[in-house]
């Protein structure tokens, strides 16, 4: 299980007035434009067989598009990728799969990023497990464990930065190089993993 703290911060020394249930608008509106939020999260280290167990989804793709949005009480900023499918490895049904061996583009959220409102705002939170520089970028190729969330009607990644890889020149890599550092693992081919993949199905 994922633990989350979360606080809320700005640049400067908030006033007694402006408390935690503010939302990042109004807050970045009575201190000079910009608000950022932060969040700490401790992911249990998981390996692919523990992913693959967990996860409702797993899928190879590429990265079509990367938007940023509020969430629904405008205190965090969320990452949208939307994933195109080339192949599903594992399939558990949930409304958001249409149906068995069927695999349509998947919205899969995430908390952090930045975004600038159209009245000016600079809102952004920031993740410790998920930094902006190693970010998924719209046409990298990527090997994803999802976990279904009805509420949004999207994915998740599994187990926070473990559930999520990025596939260059051969190469399977996990999405963020504190992860990798976590897990030791040695170098992984993309088809080594896929076949490990394909033994668990």
């Amino acid at each position: 299980m994922i633990a989350k703290k979360a606080i809320l911060a700005c640049c400067i020394t908030l006033s007694p007035l402006t408390g935690a249930a503010q939302t990042l608008p109004e807050i970045a509106r009575l201190h000079g434009g910009s608000a950022n939020s932060m969040i700490d999260i401790d992911s249990p280290l998981s390996k692919p067989v523990d992913l693959f167990a967990q996860a409702d989804l797993v899928v190879h793709g590429r990265v079509t598009s990367v938007n940023t949005r509020l969430n629904a009480d405008q205190t965090i900023v969320i990452t949208e990728y939307k994933v195109t499918p080339f192949k599903a490895f594992k399939e558990r049904r949930t409304e958001g799969v249409p149906r068995p061996g069927m695999v349509e583009d998947i919205v899969v959220q995430r908390s952090g990023g930045n975004l600038v409102t159209p009245d000016g705002l600079h809102l952004s939170t920031t993740v410790n497990i998920f930094p902006d520089s190693e970010a998924f970028r719209v046409g990298e190729e990527v090997l994803l464990f999802l976990t279904y969330d009805a509420d949004s009607r999207s994915y998740r990644f599994t187990s926070g930065e473990f559930g999520a890889y990025r596939l260059r020149n051969g190469m399977a890599m996990l999405m963020t190089a504190n992860a990798a550092q976590r897990r030791n693992d040695p170098p992984l081919t993309s088809a080594a993993l896929f076949a490990e993949l394909t033994r668990m199905r």
